[in-house]
């Protein structure tokens, strides 16, 4: 299965329009299904999707990926997971891309980190 297909298949698992995901994209759905049939797609765009459908980018690497398992702040179902992709997950993809995308999940861990941060300042500052 090409990643575009998978990106149609978790959002039809997720039962989201597509006409609103394109829109939220910032896309018409006509280029949004011009990408179910892509092989391939831009990483920055991939990372924006992942974030909208709330899964990690590796998830689209795997063989087989669990879609309907939505994954917040780096925890599935209350069990704790990883940033890392699996290793069968990387079968295929260039050490290029596995080096991109494994940097990408390390900066948007710690920018996840950065927001719980700035959440507790928020909150002090409000108590007083």
């Amino acid at each position: 299965m090409n990643i575009g297909q998978k990106i149609k298949e978790l959002i039809e698992l997720r039962r989201l329009n597509k006409a609103d995901f394109a829109r939220q994209m910032g896309m018409s759905e006509q280029n949004l299904y011009k990408i179910f049939k892509k092989r391939s797609i831009d990483a920055e765009l991939l990372m924006q999707m992942a974030n909208l459908l709330n899964v990690r980018v590796s998830s689209f690497f795997e063989e087989e990926f669990s879609a309907a398992a939505p994954i917040i702040h780096g925890r599935v179902d209350d069990a704790a997971v990883g940033y890392g992709i699996s290793k069968p997950a990387m079968k295929g993809i260039p050490q290029e891309t596995q080096t991109y995308i494994q940097q990408l999940e390390q900066e948007v861990a710690h920018l996840k980190e950065v927001n719980l941060l700035k959440d507790e300042l928020i909150n002090a500052l409000k108590r007083g």
